[in-house]
């Protein structure tokens, strides 16, 4: 996971990428919350890997259109690509227990 984190927020250029901070940060604390609202273990176990197929799937999409922002020379394209992967990636770190502090001293 570490690994994962340092890719996403590694600066871009001169300026750090916190959309993509944001972005993650949100998916992250998405699937905590809906993981701590089940009391029931085995309700709770099934939401995790439904969180996690969600998020596989928002990595895949965000993946796809980043392929395609490339293809197509489009900025936009690839921006929204990076930030669905980052929450995807958040969103798959959070239903397995990671939970992002991002004002962490």
């Amino acid at each position: 996971m570490k690994l994962l984190s340092s890719m996403l927020f590694q600066p871009i250029g001169s300026h750090e990428n916190g959309c993509l901070q944001r972005a993650f940060s949100s998916g992250n604390t998405w699937s905590i919350v809906a993981l701590k609202l089940e009391r029931k273990f085995n309700i709770r176990q099934f939401h995790r890997l439904t969180l996690t197929a969600r998020a596989t799937l928002r990595v895949v999409a965000g993946l796809v259109r980043i392929t395609f922002g490339y293809a197509t020379m489009s900025i936009r394209h690839q921006a929204k690509g990076y930030r669905t992967l980052a929450r995807g990636a958040g969103m798959i770190a959070g239903a397995w227990g990671y939970e992002f502090e991002e004002y962490k001293r």
